[in-house]
């Protein structure tokens, strides 16, 4: 900064350039890794051929429509509490979105 603490015109515009650069750069890490919060799409489609014909046979989805069924309020869930990760499945379904559902589903008692 110049004297008396005084910003010129200069230093701002290049100041501001480079806190712009900052915050693109940070939500591109966002998107990169997953980040974002919630709502974020969840990749869970790392499936076996096996699991995914029994995805498939259960009609199985990504997204349920009916928040109430969702994989993470089923008695079959193996993710725990974390719903903001994939988790497992005792139906042999491989890694499930906490979000998705099938036709199998069990609510939790």
């Amino acid at each position: 900064m110049t004297e008396g603490n005084k910003l010129t015109r200069r230093e701002l515009i290049g100041k501001g350039m480079v806190l712009g650069l900052v915050v693109l750069g940070a939500g591109q890490t966002l998107a990169a890794c997953g980040g974002g919060g919630e709502g974020a799409a969840l990749d869970c489609s790392n499936a076996t051929p096996e699991q995914t014909q029994q995805r498939t046979a259960l009609g199985y989805v990504e997204a349920t429509t009916d928040p109430a069924k969702a994989c993470s309020k089923c008695n079959f869930w193996q993710g725990g509490t974390n719903t903001a990760a994939c988790g497992g499945c005792q139906l042999n379904l491989g890694n499930v979105n906490p979000n998705g559902t099938c036709n199998s589903f069990a609510p939790k008692a």
